[in-house]
């Protein structure tokens, strides 16, 4: 039973190292299309990139933060303003959470 639980653990960690890779390309890929106004696109890769940090890191993640963040923008551009407001408020709890009162 330790053994398969080792096992396990170790197949978890090294989805997530595959994924995080492919984290940054889809993260990145989404700044450049917020950058260009393109926010709808830009949002489909976003919510793809959340699935995955809450999957993998949960809800108190600063990666998770990063994507509210980005997501933040978009929704702002869009009219898409309450969803902005709750998910610019959960990144500014995240960012308490880990970094403190600056």
């Amino acid at each position: 039973a330790h053994k398969a639980r080792n096992r396990r653990k170790a197949e978890a960690e090294a989805a997530a190292k595959e994924g995080s890779s492919e984290f940054e390309i889809m993260f990145n890929s989404a700044k450049s299309l917020v950058q260009q106004g393109k926010f709808a696109e830009a949002l489909r890769a976003l919510e793809r990139g959340l699935a995955w940090t809450l999957a993998v890191y949960g809800d108190r993640s600063m990666l998770t933060a990063m994507v509210y963040d980005q997501m933040t923008i978009a929704l702002l551009s869009t009219g898409g303003y309450d969803r902005a407001l709750e998910l610019c408020e959960k990144t500014k709890q995240i960012q308490l959470a880990t970094l403190g009162e600056q």
